[in-house]
């Protein structure tokens, strides 16, 4: 996260204002501290890292993990078998390589990308894992369904505007 501070430190200086923090995967960073191969707390370290720097600054700081294998297989398999509803069914227990992200992230997003047959649609699902401390809002799910262009062909990144649904 050093690093991280010192770009939004040189941005400041240039007369910008960081509003908020995306990276890569989490697992691409290292923690502050050395763990000495106990990466599973690292990961938990880095995760503090970030929350720390969102407190301080007031703004959201946002990354990606992957599904730990047993997880990903399970929500393939109820994909596959037509099961539109597979992302609600994600846990703490689903978190990628440490328990230590997920307690100690301050909200937790799964997502993935869920085929509806009966529509002939693809959408970007999202479920709430886990939110601490006041919500905005009472919504814990959402599907946005992906652009089809005048062929019917998506390419799985571009989203429907909410203006056209």
């Amino acid at each position: 996260m050093r690093d991280v501070e010192a770009m939004m430190h040189d941005l400041y200086l240039e007369g910008y204002e960081v509003v908020m923090i995306v990276m890569d995967y989490i697992k691409r960073f290292n923690a502050t501290e050395n763990f000495r191969d106990q990466r599973h707390l690292e990961l938990g370290a880095i995760v503090d890292e970030m929350s720390i720097v969102a407190k301080r600054d007031g703004i959201p700081v946002v990354t990606g993990m992957q599904l730990n294998r047993g997880a990903y297989e399970k929500f393939q398999t109820a994909i596959e078998k037509g099961d539109t509803g597979a992302i609600k069914k994600l846990g703490a227990s689903d978190a990628g390589e440490s328990i230590n992200v997920f307690e100690n992230a301050d909200c937790v997003v799964f997502q993935g990308r869920v085929p509806i047959a009966s529509v002939n649609r693809l959408y970007l699902t999202m479920t709430l894992g886990k939110m601490r401390g006041k919500r905005a809002s009472n919504l814990t799910f959402l599907a946005q369904p992906f652009y089809v262009d005048e062929h019917g062909d998506t390419n799985e990144m571009r989203l429907q505007e909410d203006a056209l649904l």
